[in-house]
């Protein structure tokens, strides 16, 4: 019926993702997988596409929740097998009765280095967060210094330059260029 006709239409969307990966266009790859997950929102293999492309465009919030989304699909058929009808038809979708362990594995891992990933960027950022808060109650004690130096160093009246601001390899004014007067 026309239900199995927009199925097909999810996966072909998914289809176009997997292609779209392969050519590293990730962006057209959840647009793809969106498509499909808008006409079978339960559909697995697009989750998990759509997870990954936003793991390559740095996503990270989003790959999680597509990763976290699959899981709680997995977990509600593993409460009640009976329901596989929901998710699939039988004819066209990867449905939770049809998951290997290795899938599951791969997926676990996967959504294990994003938590982790996420984990040590929430604390690179309260690092930052606590090092630009000691800064700003010690007047900046470390940039002006810096500024200090960089304006000496800088200084031209202070700089040694033995050539007075021309290059060794520029002709003066009545030189032969090796010093000597012509």
């Amino acid at each position: 019926g026309s239900d199995v006709g927009g199925r097909l239409n999810a996966v072909l969307h998914c289809n176009r993702a997997a292609c779209f990966m392969a050519l590293d266009q990730a962006d057209k790859a959840v647009t793809e997988c969106t498509a499909a997950l808008r006409i079978h929102p339960r559909y697995m293999k697009a989750l998990v596409r759509r997870a990954r492309a936003y793991t390559k465009l740095k996503r990270n919030e989003e790959a999680i929740a597509d990763y976290k989304q699959w899981f709680n699909l997995m977990d509600q058929y593993k409460a009640d097998p009976e329901s596989a009808h929901v998710h699939v038809s039988p004819l066209l979708f990867e449905g939770p009765h049809e998951v290997n362990q290795q899938k599951v594995k791969e997926t676990r891992n996967a959504l294990a280095e994003l938590e982790n990933l996420k984990k040590e960027e929430e604390v690179r950022a309260r690092r930052r967060a606590a090092f630009n808060e000691r800064t700003k109650h010690h007047g900046h004690a470390y940039g002006r210094a810096q500024q200090q130096r960089e304006n000496f160093y800088s200084s031209s009246s202070r700089r040694w330059d033995p050539f007075n601001g021309s290059s060794p390899k520029t002709k003066s004014a009545g030189s032969n260029g090796h010093g000597h007067r012509s």
